[in-house]
């Protein structure tokens, strides 16, 4: 392996043992069991010698037999001291496994929440469910079956080396031969093993993104009838998740069995010096059954040292895909003393955009010199056709991208102008144009915004939103379960619900985003009416399609060749009309 790649594997190897830092003591408890047993393998085999040779001294001698008693005693005592030391290490392993997977796997979502979302929507839902989930796993497994199982099985390689160095220099030197062809063969294949590791995990992700996206959007796949199609395309992504599997196994084969010819090379040798040195009558017969159990003992250390290979490079290449999320820019959401006080400003908040500039690709503007105002008490509407960046300046709005350049900033009467940053995105209710709810019940979504509401607070909300009669008209009312993404609702039902939760908020801006679209024009005049009755202070931004807002709105900007300008009434009057 080059020395870029060693440096590589060293550098994740050090970030999985970060997370094993407040498990170093059962870590350590680990290790010295697996000395233990190890060392009472090597003492049973000295014991075994014995035994074989005070009975093959005294054949036919009662007394030689009553000699061994106590030895074999012994013997039979530390077998079963070394089943439960076996016993003890494996509920070592499940325990420090399952804490560490459950550490690692609440670290790793938690950070990847707090990722900036530009840089963490260029990933699949799937491929970072993938990476939570399976690699992760992977992760947290190798803590307990890598470095420890390293030192326990050179630990039972040198003491059986030692002990065969003691009777036999030479079968010590042929024991050691085969490892500079190991070593040799490993440092050889692990870059291509970890390319290897890397498809297949690639190969999961797009499976796991398939499932995602066919299940979430299962409606529109059976409407257009693409039952088929979608299984069809499954079972491309599934032949390909088995070719990158299969290449994998044939390729780990392959180094298996290279590295395994030389170890088992190796304990064929060192029986046959040993029969060697039995004929010559160079040692006793229970020497030679020493040797035999020693050159096993070389061949298990052997053969689980070859083993943690293939694991080594599986730990660390799914390591390095859950640090490359990592590694992503982080958000700073901890609230400044100045950023409270703008929350809890008794006269609302403005918001304040100027010359800003922003997009996706530099090759591809979205908005330029953008200059935009919304005062509180006012409701504000962006227009536009669709794709022309309403909803880009909603996210900037919302920080969850930032701008490229200009200056975008809220302002309260009592605490003065403070830039936007992500900190601040709790001053902000936002209703998404899409199905934004999450499964449970009525009740447990919209403690989502408010978690300490009660009850009376949650049916309030539902009125402004116009949504408390169907509600109340439920069996099981706040309690009934709203089902995957609202289904169990119609779209103009969620978009209430949303409307609701965005209310219960208590925020001084308020960003609907095509949020009444689903709705018909009474209904919704009643909740716009509604919320801007009860919202005195609340700065409302809306983006729309429909004249029936606009009719209702302070002032309107509408997003045209990538700027936004302010419109006059009678620009306005022709926009309505176009409608």
């Amino acid at each position: 392996m080059r020395n870029g790649g060693i440096r590589e594997v060293w550098k994740e190897t050090c970030w999985i043992y970060r997370y094993a830092k407040r498990y170093t003591w059962k870590i350590i408890l680990y290790i010295v069991l697996g000395l233990l047993v190890t060392s009472i393998g090597l003492l049973s085999s000295l014991l075994s010698r014995q035994i074989i040779n005070l009975v093959v001294a005294g054949l036919n001698q009662s007394s030689a037999l009553l000699n061994a008693i106590p030895i074999i005693v012994l013997f039979v005592a530390l077998v079963f001291l070394r089943v439960g030391l076996h016993a003890a290490n494996s509920r070592i392993t499940a325990k420090v496994s399952l804490q560490v997977n459950r550490e690692m796997r609440a670290d790793t979502f938690q950070k990847f929440m707090n990722t900036g979302w530009q840089s963490i929507s260029n990933y699949h839902s799937g491929d970072l469910l993938n990476r939570i989930h399976n690699d992760v796993s992977t992760v947290a497994s190798s803590v307990l079956g890598w470095i420890p199982s390293l030192i326990t099985y050179l630990a039972q390689f040198v003491g059986a080396l030692i002990v065969i160095t003691h009777f036999d220099p030479t079968m010590a030197l042929i024991a050691l031969a085969g490892i500079p062809i190991t070593s040799m063969v490993f440092i050889l294949l692990a870059p291509k093993l970890r390319v290897h590791n890397r498809k297949v995990l690639e190969a999961s992700s797009d499976l796991t993104a398939f499932y995602a996206d066919s299940l979430q959007n299962i409606q529109s796949v059976k409407s257009f009838g693409a039952v088929d199609a979608f299984c069809e395309e499954l079972e491309g992504l599934q032949e390909k998740h088995i070719d990158c599997s299969l290449e994998q196994n044939k390729f780990t084969i392959r180094a298996s069995v290279c590295m395994s010819l030389a170890g088992i090379v190796v304990s064929y040798l060192c029986m046959g010096w040993g029969i060697y040195r039995l004929w010559c009558g160079k040692i006793d017969f229970g020497t030679m059954v020493l040797f035999l159990q020693l050159a096993n003992y070389l061949s298990a250390a052997a053969s689980g040292l070859i083993k943690l290979g293939p694991s080594v490079i599986s730990a660390t290449v799914s390591a390095k895909r859950i640090m490359s999320i990592l590694d992503l820019p982080r958000e700073n959401v901890e609230e400044s003393p100045k950023e409270k006080a703008l929350r809890e400003d008794p006269a609302g908040v403005s918001v304040l955009l100027e010359h800003v500039d922003f997009d996706y690709r530099s090759d591809l503007p979205v908005l330029q010199n953008v200059n935009f105002s919304a005062k509180p008490g006012e409701v504000v509407a962006i227009v536009g056709p669709s794709g022309t960046g309403k909803t880009t300046l909603l996210r900037l709005l919302l920080c969850l991208v930032m701008p490229k350049s200009g200056r975008a900033v809220l302002e309260g009467e009592h605490t003065g102008i403070v830039p936007l940053n992500p900190s601040l995105r709790r001053l902000f209710s936002y209703v998404p144009q899409d199905r934004a709810l999450f499964s449970g019940t009525i009740a447990q979504t919209l403690r989502l915004a408010k978690p300490e509401a009660t009850e009376k607070e949650l049916w309030e909300a539902l009125r402004l939103a116009d949504m408390e009669d169907v509600v109340r008209g439920l069996p099981e009312g706040l309690d009934s379960s709203i089902g995957q993404a609202g289904s169990r609702f119609s779209a103009g039902q969620c978009q209430r619900i949303s409307i609701a939760r965005a209310l219960l908020h208590e925020a001084p801006i308020l960003l609907l985003d095509e949020a009444t679209s689903a709705l018909d024009v009474t209904t919704e005049r009643r909740i716009l009416r509604t919320i801007m009755s009860h919202c005195k202070n609340k700065t409302c931004i809306v983006t729309t399609h429909r004249p029936s807002v606009l009719s209702m709105c302070d002032h309107v900007y509408e997003i045209q060749n990538h700027t936004v300008r302010l419109m006059d009434e009678e620009s306005i009057e022709r926009l309505r009309k176009e409608f």
